[in-house]
């Protein structure tokens, strides 16, 4: 008997959701990352930046539109999201002074966005989109790409740390990745429909720009670069499926 109530309910919350204009879609979002150019406090580091590096990554999941009317719709979904990208150092002291490295970051996070969408046509739509996204912390990893150590710098000890790296990606940074990523997300995309039953595939072509510092130190309790600061950005094609 619980069992049925509870279906029930849960059709009936379907049922009045569809009546306000709910759309559920399945989306897959390609997309090119990078940082904005870290800033290192020169009396912490040994790492001179010299440039970013722009990597390739992707999100995957679910959208979620609600209209509260006709053009209107406020935007959300669930999504797994890989982020990073990686910066060119120069050692600045030791047996390896002046050597150019590739420092390779990639961070997987929960990826939770929240937007206002506005459309305008009838059959074949064209929205904008503005809002931005809570990305939660699932894990961070990196390394020095094509050398056999990763350096990280040790502020609480004033000390050099290295590590084993003999692939990219092989270190655990997730205790260095601020756990709360925020970006502001803009994008713009056109919407068509797929035959009877009302689904459309869409596309929206998408920007994103950190508002918060992905980096963390932790109170310079895990060690770290004591108030070092990056932040992430990626442009992107999303794809999706709404039904």
């Amino acid at each position: 008997m619980k069992k049925i109530i509870s279906f029930s309910l849960c059709m009936a919350l379907v049922s009045a959701l569809n009546a306000q204009g709910f759309k559920l879609g399945i989306t897959l979002k390609p997309n090119f990352s990078w940082y904005s150019k870290p800033d290192v406090p020169k009396v912490d580091s040994i790492n001179l930046i010299i440039s970013d590096v722009s990597a390739l990554n992707y999100s995957a999941g679910l959208s979620f539109d609600l209209f509260f009317a006709e053009n209107y719709a406020i935007g959300s979904g669930l999504a797994f999201a890989t982020k990073g990208s990686g910066i060119k150092n120069t050692i600045k002291g030791g047996v390896d002074s002046g050597k150019v490295y590739s420092t390779v970051y990639s961070s997987q996070y929960v990826d939770i966005p929240l937007t206002l969408k506005l459309f305008f046509g009838e059959n074949v739509k064209t929205f904008v989109q503005l809002g931005g996204a809570f990305d939660i912390l699932i894990s961070a990893k990196g390394g020095k790409d094509g050398t056999e150590k990763s350096f990280l710098w040790d502020s609480s000890k004033n000390v050099v740390v290295t590590k084993p790296s003999t692939k990219t990606e092989e270190i655990d940074y997730s205790k260095f990745v601020s756990f709360l990523d925020i970006p502001l997300r803009l994008g713009l995309g056109m919407s068509f429909p797929m035959g009877a039953g009302g689904s459309r595939f869409f596309f929206s072509l998408q920007y994103e720009r950190g508002l918060t510092n992905s980096y963390s130190d932790n109170g310079g309790e895990t060690g770290g670069v004591k108030d070092m600061s990056f932040k992430n950005n990626m442009f992107g094609l999303e794809l999706g499926v709404s039904f």
